[in-house]
């Protein structure tokens, strides 16, 4: 699209210099955004050119046969044929600008996930979040809005946050694997690692319900008598209740909590990385990566930041310390088993293999640079 669209301007700035009798000059400008910056310059002379010369019409300042034997009615036709041609050319600078944007920061974005350093130390990084994320309470406010459960980033993401993580990486990686090898068969290996991981998250969650039924109690909050204190009212406890009529009942449950949230966050956070993380070496080894494949690739970038973010909220709006650090434990743990455990034992029935494995092989000419590649990247 992009060279289209420098093509296209070349050959408008081309006929133009033609109508107005001019040479048409070779471009020399060897990069797109020097293009892009060349045609935008090009457009702003044009415009003020076209004004002068539409008002010189106006005005009765050019006669006739001034301007290749033209009437002064077909001159005006042509300054407004030439404002369309402008703004047509305007539109496709403009397309050049976004696609250079993307580039840069698409580039910028891989180089930071496919950095040897980044891939060893983010779930250190992340461990550090979790076990000093709560002393944030101490200086943020409680009157935020972030402060309130009924966010809708708590309640738009949060609660839907494995369903957004599938779609975004699971797109991403689909088009990436089908854009290399073009076979689905291959691209569904690749998928199945969300499914894999979607599964267990769903067998924590289950178990994490179960172990809070089991050890938890029932208890009815005294709000009225004598009983109160500090504000707090005192919990009378309610035997022979489960959970789900505990709470339908209006009363507490009181159990052995692990912070699903934390662990949801932890484990999307840790895949994404992982995911995308690949991305970086494609572009080295000098993949063809189009626009919708870049696009992708920044929306799983700037989903990773959000999960990042909710987390800080949690940790600083709602410190549960013992709590979420065993969710985050359990996340990171998780991870630990997939990405650096099962993962590594390459692809086969039973194993859907690394991220990137049986791809970058497709853009180097030996079986070394495929392995220092995955060396370096899992390691």
């Amino acid at each position: 699209m992009l060279k289209a669209s420098c093509h296209f301007i070349h050959v408008v700035q081309r006929t133009r210099m033609q109508v107005y009798g001019q040479q048409p000059e070779t471009p020399t400008v060897s990069s797109s955004f020097g293009l892009a910056v060349k045609a935008a310059k090009d457009l702003i002379w044009s415009f003020k050119t076209e004004t002068r010369f539409e008002k010189r019409i106006k005005g009765g300042g050019v006669e006739e046969g001034s301007f290749l034997h033209l009437s002064g009615h077909d001159l005006l036709f042509a300054a407004k044929v030439n404002q369309i041609w402008a703004w047509i050319r305007f539109w496709c600078c403009f397309q050049m600008f976004l696609n250079t944007v993307l580039v840069v920061l698409t580039d910028l974005a891989a180089r930071l996930l496919g950095n040897k350093l980044f891939r060893q130390h983010f779930h250190l990084l992340l461990s550090a979040v979790l076990v000093f994320g709560p002393a944030l309470s101490l200086w943020v406010s409680h009157h935020s809005i972030f402060a309130k459960r009924s966010h809708f980033l708590y309640r738009l993401f949060l609660r839907s946050g494995w369903g957004w993580t599938c779609v975004f990486v699971g797109s991403f990686v689909f088009l990436l694997s089908y854009s290399i090898r073009r076979s689905v068969l291959h691209s569904l290996r690749h998928l199945s690692r969300l499914a894999v991981a979607g599964g267990l998250w769903l067998c924590f969650c289950t178990l994490l319900d179960l172990l809070e039924n089991t050890t938890g109690s029932c208890y009815e909050p005294l709000s009225t008598g004598p009983e109160v204190t500090g504000g707090q009212p005192l919990l009378v406890l309610k035997e022979g209740e489960s959970k789900s009529e505990c709470l339908k009942a209006g009363m507490v449950w009181r159990g052995y909590e692990v912070s699903e949230d934390v662990f949801l966050l932890c484990l999307c956070c840790l895949l994404l990385a992982e995911e995308t993380s690949v991305f970086g070496p494609y572009l080295r080894l000098g993949g063809v990566s189009d626009a919708p494949l870049r696009i992708l690739f920044l929306l799983c970038v700037l989903l990773l930041g959000l999960w990042i973010f909710l987390l800080l909220c949690l940790l600083a709006y709602f410190p549960q310390f013992p709590t979420q650090l065993l969710g985050g434990a359990l996340g990171c743990l998780s991870w630990r088993g997939l990405y650096q455990g099962w993962y590594r034992m390459g692809p086969s029935w039973y194993c859907p293999g690394r991220p990137g494995q049986g791809l970058l092989n497709m853009k180097t000419s030996s079986a070394g640079a495929e392995d220092t590649l995955n060396h370096n990247h899992y390691n």
